[in-house]
């Protein structure tokens, strides 16, 4: 169970946090750059393109070792959401939002895979609902952080208050 606890872990990482935290953090973005509604979309289209790219690139034998590029995807995810508390370049933020998408597709698909191989080879096939509780947690679990923080942070340590907990949520995973 503890290796299913790891996979639940890295999808909080990958997708409530890479993905979803975007969000609750769009009316502080809103507020802070002064962003159109038409910029914030075209932010969050940035990062399904990530997404979407990052899927795409796990379907080739780019990485022939998937454990070590989930560590690496780990520090690309959280390095990616700190960037973004720390410019107002709209360049940058779609950069950002961009490389959060790809990691966070490649950390999906192969703790997924890694995970559910796991879950098959010990014939418990009902942890997989376990696993993928994780994207939920994470969206919670961010959407309560940015709550609880956010009259006593500004914009820069909210995405860095996101980063911090990505990267150790993901280490511990890991």
């Amino acid at each position: 169970m503890k290796i299913v606890f790891g996979g639940v872990l890295l999808l909080a990482v990958a997708m409530g946090i890479g993905r979803f935290s975007y969000t609750p953090m769009l009316p502080f973005m809103q507020a802070n750059l002064h962003l159109s509604n038409s910029t914030a979309g075209f932010i969050a289209l940035s990062n399904y393109f990530g997404y979407f790219i990052g899927s795409m690139l796990c379907t080739f034998s780019l990485f022939k070792n998937k454990q070590l590029s989930l560590v690496v995807m780990i520090w690309i995810s959280s390095l990616s959401i700190i960037l973004l508390g720390f410019t107002e370049n709209m360049i940058l933020i779609f950069i950002g939002r961009f490389i959060s998408g790809l990691a966070s597709a490649i950390i999906f698909i192969f703790t997924t895979q890694i995970i559910l191989t796991y879950i098959q080879s010990i014939q418990k096939n009902s942890y997989a609902g376990y696993l993928y509780s994780g994207v939920g947690i994470g969206i919670v679990g961010s959407s309560i952080l940015l709550i609880l923080f956010s009259s006593h942070l500004h914009l820069d340590g909210l995405w860095t208050l996101l980063a911090s907990t990505s990267l150790i949520l993901g280490l511990i995973g890991y």
